[in-house]
């Protein structure tokens, strides 16, 4: 059997970063919007595989004060 990964997104005022088992692996402040680039403030959160099944088990959505320190901005 396969293992378990965290997945965790922050978004806040706009800028977002997402985090694979405690690594970065993206971190925006702008997306498309049709042709336009907008800032993300903001919409639906999307859940999704590519090519393969896909579980999910204990998603929490928690509110955020702050952007989290500890995640560079670079």
């Amino acid at each position: 059997p396969g293992e378990w990964n965290t997945i965790d997104l922050y978004c806040f005022r706009g800028r977002c970063a997402h985090l694979l088992n405690g690594q970065k692996v993206m971190q925006t402040e702008d997306t498309y919007m049709g042709k336009e680039m907008k800032p993300m403030h903001k919409g639906h959160i999307c859940l999704q595989s590519e090519g393969s099944p896909i579980y999910f088990r204990k998603i929490k959505i928690r509110k955020i004060h702050h952007f989290p320190s500890e995640i560079s901005t670079d």
